[in-house]
């Protein structure tokens, strides 16, 4: 038991820390005095000048890491470096504002940090409201305010301890919120194995409950879907994520799906549901245009970091997992261009680099070429579909260039009209790869349309009984039966060894074709507004070099 200034006993550990230079002993003046400074010059004779404004500011910062005051005057600290702060720049727009606002809200994590680890206690309601008020405060955060948020050792450790364990924070969006913290941190921390793979498996457990207006946000709340792909990033680079992504590998090889393939397809739908609401928010005038050009981006940068980059990209080359991707890839796209026109009125050269984005996703998964691969459904499957986006982006005035190249010239599929009936997906009508056959109601569907049954509705679709592992099982002998008639009738088209296809796939990669485009350079969306007079306060730097060649 500690006793504060005012006389009120409470349980702080008083200078507990990891980093001993930490510990705070109070300023000249007094909250009160602090207090009755900005009263004094809310007087119209009096003005709340900029030295007078900073020093009440830093003074009340000051307080606020003292551990011996109760909470009491912990909330009155924040009030006051709040008041002066409004009263010093008078609108949220002010940059300086912005920078000393996430100050602020790091400043409270310290000291809330300090006192819960120190005393061992979990989120309580009276933990809670101050918890809320930090996630307030930083949710501005950008990363060129890096050397101003420094976070202690104690802080990081705090963190991990909410983002991952549910005994200690039990409200699943509070420890999401988390996530404004991690993506503050520099890389020698996430590069850490054991901070690295912890703050994996935060993300691993919480982003399960994310929902796509979490990820967008309001007015209120800058969403979460810039902080998510940062960390990812981040994690991803340093291989802390690989180790999941092998999992799910392996849990979709063993159809017996577990949290790690459920985590993926999750995140894949829900840039989906994204780039949907977005595009809805934006023609119905409730989003504007650089938080709909920052959004697009977002779900642009979360695809790709799932289907066509490592670790994930295996994972999702496999049965089931492919058609997920494809099929929000096709509907991202869509989504993007439904925009295009306004958007090529309002901010041309932002809208022109989404497009430009985009068409190098699609090129990045070209040199996939497994039976189940993203590249081969997206020609097989979804040919009409876009055939008909890229008649839309000419139209708009912002033509691809790879994808008409790579999924629209050449072959795309084989003939099924002299397939024997018992080597085609019940389901699908596909002649299939992997035949599995399903107990419940004695009919056969290949391994693909069995994964995403168990992704989306884990019922057998002519009986509805559950898909339970020990309801299905492999078929290895029709198996091989399908691939003996495929290689006797000659009429499996292997795109991969296809000439027409191979040519036209080459040429495009490797820009031998007439048409050329620069492919050496993905730069962030703001660099590209930003040179053109616009400017909207956002940078990558979520693990992803600008540089890279898609």
């Amino acid at each position: 038991m500690v006793v504060c200034f005012c006389g009120a006993a409470h349980d702080t550990r008083v200078g507990y820390s990891f980093d001993k230079e930490e510990v705070h002993h109070p300023p000249a003046l007094s909250l009160a005095s602090l207090k009755s400074i900005l009263q004094e010059h809310k007087s119209p004779s009096f003005s709340l000048t900029h030295k007078v404004g900073w020093s009440v500011y830093k003074q009340a910062m000051e307080w606020i890491r003292v551990q011996s005051i109760c909470l009491q005057h912990l909330r009155e600290g924040i009030d006051i470096a709040q008041e002066a702060l409004d009263r010093l720049f008078g609108e949220e727009t002010h940059r300086n504002w912005t920078i000393a606002t996430v100050c602020l809200g790091v400043n409270v994590a310290e000291a809330v940090a300090n006192r819960m680890v120190g005393l061992g206690v979990s989120v309580t309601e009276e933990w809670e409201s101050l918890i809320w008020t930090i996630v307030s405060l930083i949710r501005k955060w950008s990363p060129d305010f890096a050397g101003h948020t420094r976070h202690s050792q104690c802080l990081i450790f705090w963190v991990l301890c909410m983002f991952t364990n549910p005994a200690m924070c039990s409200n699943v969006y509070m420890r999401l919120e988390m996530l404004r913290l991690v993506q503050m941190w520099p890389n020698k921390w996430l590069s850490d194995r054991y901070v690295g793979i912890t703050t994996a498996i935060g993300v691993l457990t919480t982003t399960r409950y994310l929902k796509a207006d979490d990820l967008i946000g309001n007015d209120l709340q800058v969403g979460l879907a810039n902080p998510l792909t940062r960390v990812m990033g981040s994690l991803a680079s340093y291989g802390h994520m690989a180790p999941f992504a092998k999992n799910a590998l392996t849990q979709v090889k063993s159809l017996r799906l577990g949290q790690d393939t459920h985590f993926l397809a999750h995140l894949v739908e829900l840039a989906n549901e994204q780039a949907k609401m977005t595009q809805k928010g934006y023609l119905e005038g409730y989003i504007g245009v650089m938080p709909t050009l920052a959004s697009f981006e977002d779900v642009l940068y979360l695809l790709k970091m799932l289907v066509a980059k490592p670790p994930f990209m295996e994972a999702f080359g496999s049965p089931g997992m492919a058609q997920v991707a494809a099929a929000a890839f096709v509907s991202v796209t869509s989504s993007l261009l439904a925009v295009g026109p306004q958007l090529m009125n309002n901010s041309m050269i932002g809208f022109t680099y989404l497009v430009f984005y985009n068409d190098i996703m699609y090129r990045s998964l070209a040199g996939q070429r497994s039976p189940n691969s993203v590249f081969l459904l997206l020609r097989r499957d979804h040919r009409q579909e876009l055939s008909v986006m890229n008649k839309i982006a000419s139209d708009v005035g912002c033509p691809f260039f790879y994808l008409p190249r790579l999924y629209l010239e050449g072959p795309c599929g084989e003939r099924t009209e002299s397939c024997p009936e018992k080597f085609l997906d019940s389901v699908t009508q596909a002649v299939m790869e992997a035949p599995v056959l399903l107990h419940s109601s004695k009919m056969v569907v290949d391994e693909s349309t069995l994964i995403h049954l168990l992704l989306t509705s884990p019922s057998d679709p002519f009986t509805r009984c559950p898909l339970d592992p020990d309801t299905y099982s492999r078929l290895p002998d029709l198996q091989d039966d399908i691939v003996a008639w495929r290689k006797d009738a000659r009429v499996h088209q292997d795109i991969s060894n296809s000439g027409q296809a191979n040519n036209t796939v080459g040429k495009a990669i490797d820009g031998t074709s007439n048409d050329t485009v620069r492919t050496d350079v993905d730069p962030p969306l703001d660099d590209i507004v930003n040179d053109s007079g616009s400017n909207s306060g956002r940078s990558s730097g979520r693990g992803d070099s600008s540089s890279e060649s898609q």
